[in-house]
């Protein structure tokens, strides 16, 4: 069986990816914990300018958040914020 489905593969700047985690009022301890990886991943890695820029499963997974999907590990007191928006 083949997959004939193309995928786009988006790149986001260190940049482009730092304010989007802003945005979503997480810190970069949340935002490791969600995604399941080391806060300096986030830090020196994915975000520091001159960097490579972060993974494109990361970018991915941000632009679900942005969506508004929210995983089991999502932030309660972000969560709470959420609900009393509405």
């Amino acid at each position: 069986m083949t997959d004939d489905r193309e995928y786009e593969l988006v790149s986001w700047t260190p940049e482009q990816f730092k304010a989007a985690r802003e945005e979503l009022g997480l810190t970069v301890r949340d935002l490791a914990h969600v995604i399941n990886v080391h806060p300096d991943t986030v830090r020196k890695k994915w975000e520091k300018a001159g960097s490579y820029g972060p993974h494109p499963t990361a970018v991915a997974a941000m632009m679900w958040f942005q969506t508004g999907f929210r995983p089991p590990e999502w932030p309660e007191h972000l969560l709470e914020k959420e609900r009393g928006a509405e």
